[in-house]
């Protein structure tokens, strides 16, 4: 039965309900207009709504994720968000130059393990580098990860270097200031544009 005619069986037999109760055969007519109707609903499709297709979360190389996380994690876990989006900021922006690697654990990895020769202090300080704080990994992943697909601002201006606020490196008197955001100063070079793009849109790899 299509829905048209289930419809029309349908006030039918409420019209038989409401107007011929009075009938002699009311009883009847009452019984079988209630079974058509008990019929007509269960046979009805129920309204549903679809969930619209989610679209696939865009892929991102793990290898350049875990890299990204583990400088985030490492150089900035104690700093607030927008502390540890701008170490996400300057490894992309380093990515981005001419002056440094094209990939992100090239980046991070630059210079090697041996002690003071690498660009991060924490890939040749000698320790362990296997995170040992859950919350603060989970929350460096989610960083990276949303940091390679551009979702952020830059907030360091284009920065590639920074330092903490209690050393003073002899570099820093080379290169354009830019913000300081907790403990870190950030600084540019004038040579390189403030620019930072995203893996995702970019042919080139992510720190």
């Amino acid at each position: 039965m299509s829905i048209v005619l289930r419809s029309v069986a349908i006030a039918a037999a409420l019209t038989v309900l409401v107007g011929d109760i009075t009938s002699p055969d009311a009883d009847i007519v009452t019984g079988a207009a209630v079974a058509e109707i008990e019929v007509a609903m269960l046979e009805s499709p129920r309204a549903s709504v679809e969930p619209a297709p989610q679209p696939e979360p865009p892929s991102i190389p793990k290898r350049e994720l875990e890299c990204l996380a583990l400088n985030i994690y490492h150089e900035a876990r104690s700093e607030p968000k927008t502390g540890q989006i701008a170490v996400a900021a300057v490894t992309l922006n380093r990515v981005q130059s001419t002056i440094f690697p094209d990939s992100v654990c090239a980046v991070v990895k630059q210079g090697g393990p041996r002690l003071h020769r690498c660009q991060f202090s924490w890939y040749c300080d000698g320790k362990s580098d296997e995170p040992t704080e859950r919350r603060a990994w989970d929350k460096a992943r989610d960083l990276a990860y949303r940091s390679l697909l551009g979702a952020f601002d830059d907030p360091t201006g284009g920065a590639t270097h920074y330092h903490a606020n209690y050393v003073d490196p002899h570099w820093a008197a080379v290169y354009e200031p830019t913000v300081q955001l907790g403990r870190h100063h950030f600084y540019r070079s004038t040579a390189l544009p403030s620019l930072q793009v995203a893996l995702a849109e970019s042919t080139s790899s992510v720190n």
